[in-house]
């Protein structure tokens, strides 16, 4: 991994070439520190999509190909 994209593995922070990004606060902002404690009932959350079972209801079953014609042009199916 090293090998091929050095520029990723080096130490330090990176820099972002192909986006951009801002965070602005209210004037009056003040930065707080949680402990991650604090956020137990988020890790909960995220978990109960994955405990749940599908209906057949709920199910969708579908089959795209795709090729190229001979102009170059891709079709769907």
């Amino acid at each position: 991994m090293t090998e091929p994209f050095p520029e990723v593995s080096q130490d330090g922070l990176g820099l972002c070439t192909r986006a951009q990004a801002s965070l602005e606060l209210r004037p009056d902002a003040q930065s707080e520190f949680r402990h991650t404690q604090d956020f137990i009932q988020a890790d909960g959350l995220s978990r109960l999509p994955q405990n749940q079972t599908s209906t057949p209801e709920d199910m969708m079953i579908a089959a795209i190909t795709s090729d190229a014609d001979t102009s170059g042009t891709e079709r769907r199916y």
